[in-house]
């Protein structure tokens, strides 16, 4: 019986052990544009499709969007686009990997002079700065 006692305590800490700690967010200085405001981002390491030779990251937004174009529009994540400081163009995404479990974006249109919040990740290979953009389709 103690032995039976005593391999379950210690099958539980090893379980313990193995645990993964959660991967801690960093933050980056990201800027808003004309029609997008940011109100904070976060960068973490990509958990799919990177390698030990080839890290990528998620840069996370949480952006205001105010509709500035004078039509409805129905913005989706890959109508934000991240310009790093050297001025590469990264597509936005809502999902593909664990950091948007539970994101759920706006889907419907956005009248004019309306404003929508969205959460949209853009996955570059290494922190940086930069800002966001909103583009038309």
């Amino acid at each position: 019986m103690r032995v039976h006692v005593f391999g379950c305590i210690a099958l539980s800490l090893l379980l313990a052990s193995c645990k993964t700690p959660t991967p801690q967010a960093t933050t980056v200085a990201v800027q808003g544009s004309t029609n997008v405001q940011v109100r904070g981002s976060n960068v973490y390491a990509a958990d799919i499709g990177a390698s030990a030779s080839s890290q990528a990251y998620y840069i996370v937004c949480r952006v205001t969007f105010t509709n500035t174009l004078g039509h409805d529009v129905s913005p989706q994540a890959k109508n934000f686009v991240f310009y790093d400081a050297l001025g590469q163009p990264y597509v936005g995404v809502d999902s593909g990997a664990s950091w948007f479990v539970g994101v759920s974006n706006y889907a419907g249109v956005v009248k004019p002079d309306a404003k929508q919040d969205y959460t949209i990740g853009f996955r570059v290979p290494s922190p940086t700065s930069g800002s966001v953009y909103y583009a038309q389709d």
